[in-house]
Formats: C-alpha cells, structure tokens, sequence
C-alpha cells in the first residue's frame, strides 16, 4: 500500500510516553537476553501523527538499534523543539560511516556489517521507515560516529497548547 500511494492515515493527538510503553515491553526481553541495557525516556507530550505507523517507524529503529549493538545499550528519548517533537533512537552499536548514511534509507541497502547476534536483514527496513515519514510529512535523519554509535531522529509535531482563557 505504501508503494501504490493507498495507504491511509489517521491523524490523532496522542500522547507518546504511550508508544514509548509498548515499545519498552515489545523489546525489554530481547535487550535483556542480549545483556543490553535499553532505556526510555517518559516525556510529558502529546504528539499529532497516526499513532500506528508511528509506532511501526519506531520499532524497526529500535530493532534495528538491538539488531547491531553488541555492548553498552539502546535509549529512546523525545525532545520538544518549538512545535516539534525529536524523537530519537540512540546506540552504541558500530555506527554507519558518513558516506553511507544517505543510503540506508534507499531499497535493499544493506551495509557489509553483520549483526553480532547471526540476524541478517532484508535491507527494507529504513525504506519503510522513510517512506512511511514521508507520508506522515515527518524528517527522519541519522547523525553517526563509527565505533561509537548512532542516532536515529523522527521529529512529529506536538499538540499545540490550548489558548489561555482571558476574562474581561
């Protein structure tokens, strides 16, 4: 559906300390398994996105941050900035070299580093995720520092304030 253009959204105001929950039973007995350390941040916000594509674009970064980190841990954090939301998954997995961090969003990309843990990837993973951002209107990046870690940022508008009730 999101190759042919009919994928549908459902744009809601929610809040994301709600998605940040399942993520962190969805994927708690997995970093434990392995011995990492996977945290979560619980930010106050609400968000404007559709709650389930959303979600899908986040747990297949956080997969993909368990799939290569071999020590140390995951963390998803949200960060308000303005009328925005930066919603962010950190690791201390091997990093991307600069030159490649274009093209792990592009269609069966895959880099030559094996997951530490035997998993292998079909290389759609960050496409879905991109184009799913591109279809919410939300900027999906990646900054990398290899052998130190990468961050992967999805930033979502956040439920405007309500206007404050002034009396005459």
């Amino acid at each position: 559906r999101l190759e042919s253009g009919t994928m549908r959204t459902d744009i809601a105001d929610f809040p994301i300390a709600e998605s940040f929950e399942q993520l962190e039973r969805q994927f708690a007995p997995l970093a434990a398994r392995r011995g990492l350390r996977l945290r979560f941040t619980r930010p106050p916000c609400a968000v404007q996105s559709d709650r389930v594509l959303l979600r899908r674009i986040l747990q297949n970064l956080v997969s993909n941050a368990l799939r290569y980190t071999q020590r140390g841990g995951v963390l998803v954090s949200c960060r308000r900035r303005g009328m925005s939301a930066e919603i962010q998954v950190w690791d201390t997995g091997p990093g991307i070299p600069q030159q490649h961090q274009r093209a792990i969003f592009d269609e069966f990309r895959r880099l030559d580093r094996p997951s530490p843990w035997g998993e292998h990837g079909l290389g759609l993973g960050l496409s879905i995720c991109h184009r799913i951002a591109l279809l919410l209107g939300h900027d999906l990046s990646v900054r990398s520092s290899v052998g130190r870690g990468s961050v992967f940022s999805v930033s979502v508008p956040v439920r405007p304030r309500p206007a404050p009730i002034t009396r005459s």
